[in-house]
């Protein structure tokens, strides 16, 4: 089999070629950029371009790219073992890296992992199942669920929901048309819920909950700070209320961690910001220390009267990449680099630093009395999980301005500012800002000026 000589195609040709050969995904093909390697915070392209990441490659990159201490663990481990696979054998590896001594296995890893998810309790009351990835642990902890209360078969996401694009996380799913269109589904998710970020909207939560079967619902599976649906940060004391109301009917309480979890928002989980605590938690994406895919599930064994050895019986659910000796290694690691570059710290800190970078640009001068109105930007999100919202002056959406805007950053000169968007273009067209936790605040303060002259450069 041959190999054809990409390296003498320019990137036009490269990029042609690549899309008639590869399938459509959510790329724009209209995005005429090719990577070619990436260090810490930054990413050069084909020409040599350098770029600022703001968006950790949608939240994967939280330690930044190739930490030295995470390339130290793939390579230690590459030498010790290969695949084997962790849902049907038990292993643990030891390995010592930057002089510190590890111990690679499942258990390991759960040891670390559910402290954090359940504070306070003990690992006695609690249970970790390994998984792949955000979408596939979604459907597991459905099915957990499911295992628990076989008598309710209905699950609540919010409106704008992002859970993932297949099977049961694709149900829970509804931010855009184009995520749904065209599949059949079961019928687990009959209800979406308002989103708590103001009184108005948990009125209308709670007069949806008057008007559903709530002893029939199995579980609320929610973001607590979404994501793809906008970076919609809640009112917390009316998200406490919604949550509390929804376990004093029974059921189950699921955070999907998957991107605003593992520091992101100052502590480790976002929930944990909020006074409810949780049944399951569901974490993937920087998970895998930025190189490989890793994702787990975290549950209280309260939610099986701690019968769940009996009722989880032997294959109820598995895998053959779940829980992998590699991805359970860069998990491990990454947590360690977590805690001692204090990391989740940083996180708090230079979120503050993005608010105040990101609050200047949001003008509000739509009035009806004014003269003059015009278009402005709402910050939204927390910690480095924020964004900026774009409105024409009449308050509608403008999402050719936010377009421009993604654009002028990414060709901002000297350094390029790599951002994405969230949201939906006909409701609340974002752009988000998510950089890795070790951002600092030179990144931040390039970021500003990036935005500065970007905001206002052929605006439509």
């Amino acid at each position: 089999m041959g190999i054809k000589p990409f390296s003498l195609m320019d990137d036009e040709l490269f990029l042609e070629y690549y899309h008639q050969i590869v399938a459509p995904t959510t790329m724009d093909r209209k995005l005429e950029l090719v990577f070619e390697r990436a260090s810490g915070t930054r990413l050069w392209d084909s020409r040599g371009k350098e770029y600022l990441e703001f968006g950790a490659s949608v939240g994967v990159t939280g330690v930044g790219q190739l930490h030295p201490k995470i390339v130290e663990m793939a390579a230690k481990m590459l030498e010790k073992i290969g695949f084997i696979e962790g849902t049907g054998f038990a292993y643990r590896v030891p390995v010592t890296v930057a002089g510190k001594p590890y111990e690679v296995s499942n258990a390991a890893l759960a040891d670390t992992i559910l402290p954090l998810m359940f504070p306070g309790r003990a690992l006695r009351d609690l249970r970790f199942l390994p998984e792949i990835t955000g979408g596939t642990a979604i459907n597991a902890s459905v099915k957990l669920c499911m295992k628990a209360n076989t008598g309710r078969r209905y699950f609540l996401p919010f409106e704008r929901a992002f859970h993932g694009r297949h099977g049961y996380s694709n149900e829970l799913t509804n931010s855009k048309e184009i995520q749904k269109k065209g599949y059949v589904f079961s019928g687990t998710v009959q209800n979406q819920v308002p989103f708590p970020d103001s009184y108005e909207s948990m009125k209308r939560a709670f007069e949806l909950f008057h008007r559903i079967p709530m002893g029939d619902v199995n579980a609320f599976v929610l973001e607590y700070l979404q994501g793809e649906g906008g970076f919609r940060w809640p009112n917390v004391q009316c998200m406490d209320k919604l949550l509390k109301s929804l376990r004093s009917h029974g059921i189950f309480i699921v955070p999907d961690e998957i991107q605003s979890g593992l520091g992101r928002t100052g502590k480790w989980f976002a929930h944990q910001h909020g006074n409810v605590a949780p049944d399951v938690v569901v974490v993937s994406k920087t998970f895998g220390g930025g190189i490989c895919p890793v994702a787990g599930i975290g549950y209280d064994r309260a939610m099986f009267d701690y019968k769940d050895d009996s009722i989880l019986e032997t294959g109820w659910h598995s895998g053959t990449w779940p829980g992998y000796p590699f991805g359970t290694a860069l998990a491990i690691m990454f947590l360690d680099i977590m805690e001692e570059e204090h990391l989740v710290e940083n996180a708090e800190k230079m979120g503050k630093n993005l608010t105040e970078i990101l609050q200047k640009y949001c003008i509000h001068k739509y009035d009806s009395r004014a003269d003059d109105l015009v278009d402005y930007c709402v910050r939204t999100g927390y910690g480095l999980m924020q964004g900026l919202e774009f409105r024409k002056y009449n308050g509608e959406p403008h999402p050719e301005w936010r377009n421009v805007v993604l654009k002028n950053l990414r060709e901002a000169d000297p350094i390029g500012i790599l951002a994405s968007g969230a949201g939906h273009e006909k409701i609340n067209p974002v752009i988000r800002f998510e950089p890795s936790l070790t951002v600092t605040k030179e990144d931040i303060d390039c970021l500003d000026n990036a935005l500065s002259q970007a905001l206002y450069k052929n605006k439509p």
